[in-house]
């Protein structure tokens, strides 16, 4: 392999990263790297036809996180489980980690080094808000700032529309509206006007607690104290992208759903270059002024490829991780070939416009795993990194949302 990782020393809650075969095959100072003159040729990796590096999809196996026991030196007592995912969304909040500060800082000082300066896209999803941890996670996102990385964050609020249009239809009984709200296909809604309104006011409410957590963490983390006004930083959110309508889909008409049009790519440099934070929404302005409610991973994709973005972080509220059926062992890394193979192997596709295209309708057992929804959206999201690597984006990772992870 390309690089050559210790899996003793990656946390549990680091599921796996995608990279884009044209990075594995430079070197990188953050990992042990092949020399030069032991590489095989650029071709072998990027040839079509199979290979020694490539992965059968058909053994990698969706796992609830917690059936791996980080105690396991050599995680040999790991199992395929046929245990449903645990309904359960989070894990528990634990404190903070044990373990030598100064091991630590030493073998993270060369990573700090390269990223500092770099851009990386966090999507946020709403269903962290109601996370314990939450507050915590905006402290890893503050310290990241700190140690020198541009942020952007998009904020997603699905959870909160779902909640409340529940609440609106069993009010109204008979005479919900019959599209209007409903997730059409996969993770796109149709967006009427009732629909927009409730996006408006459930977008602003989880922008607004994005940047009262986040602001205070930038402030603790900040010099305000130590009298450095250049330390200190803000959460800046506005205009940053057009969106257009949806349109009309297989006799559907999306109304006031849309897709990202264009990414102000000079005013969001503007903003990092006075040391901000620049957080979008779903919800997007067309030109002439129109609103339209945006799938908010499909824009985390979108804005992290026209900004060159060296990361983008996806969070996985269900705790779901890869398990290699044949090595017995998880799958923290995975190639870009490998996961468009994985995708493929269970046919499923994001569409240029945003959305899944999944089949459903085949009976087989490795289609049935998607009706549960850690796994369903555990592939989604590999989906929406595969769209940002293919935008020019160098990594994507997904992380469970536990404490530490993110750092």
């Amino acid at each position: 392999y390309r690089d050559i990782y210790d899996a003793k020393e990656q946390t549990k809650a680091d599921l796996f990263r995608i990279e884009d075969d044209e990075q594995i095959a430079k070197p990188r100072e953050t990992v042990i790297s092949v020399p030069s003159a032991q590489k095989p040729p650029s071709r072998t990796l990027l040839d079509t036809d199979a290979t020694l590096l490539s992965m059968d999809p058909s053994s990698i196996e969706i796992i609830p996180l917690n059936s791996i026991n980080p105690a396991d030196e050599d995680n040999s007592k790991l199992r395929s489980t046929t245990q449903p995912l645990s309904p359960t969304p989070f894990s528990a909040w634990t404190g903070d980690p044990s373990g030598s500060f100064v091991k630590m800082f030493r073998g993270s000082a060369s990573y700090i080094a390269n990223h500092r300066g770099t851009l990386a896209v966090y999507h946020i999803p709403g269903e962290l808000l109601t996370w314990e941890g939450f507050p915590g996670l905006m402290d890893d996102i503050a310290l990241t700032w700190l140690l020198g990385m541009k942020i952007v964050l998009v904020a997603g609020c699905r959870h909160q529309i779902d909640l409340r249009l529940e609440d609106i239809d069993e009010g109204d009984g008979d005479q919900a509206n019959q599209l209007g709200g409903r997730v059409m296909m996969s993770s796109i809604r149709v967006t009427d006007e009732e629909t927009l309104r409730v996006v408006k006011e459930e977008a602003g409410f989880v922008r607004f607690e994005i940047e009262r957590r986040l602001a205070k963490s930038l402030r603790l983390h900040g010099g305000i104290l130590k009298g450095s006004e250049s330390l200190v930083g803000n959460v800046v959110s506005g205009n940053f992208y057009s969106a257009q309508p949806f349109g009309v889909v297989d006799g559907v008409d999306y109304a006031f759903t849309g897709f990202p049009r264009k990414v102000e790519v000079e005013r969001i440099k503007q903003i990092h270059e006075t040391n901000d934070i620049v957080l979008l929404t779903s919800l997007g302005v067309s030109p002439s002024g129109e609103l339209f409610n945006v799938n908010s991973e499909f824009l985390a994709a979108s804005a992290a490829g026209s900004l060159g973005a060296s990361k983008i972080i996806y969070f996985n509220v269900h705790g779901t991780s890869f398990l290699n059926r044949n090595a017995d062992k998880p799958v923290q890394n995975l190639r870009a070939r490998d996961a468009k193979n994985l995708l493929d192997h269970y046919k499923m596709r994001i569409h240029p416009k945003g959305f899944v295209l999944l089949d459903l309708d085949s009976e087989s057992p490795r289609q049935s795993i998607l009706r549960t929804p850690g796994s369903m959206e555990t592939l989604i999201k590999v989906g929406y990194s595969m769209v940002a690597l293919e935008k020019g984006v160098k990594r994507a990772h997904i992380l469970a949302p536990e404490n530490g992870a993110l750092v």
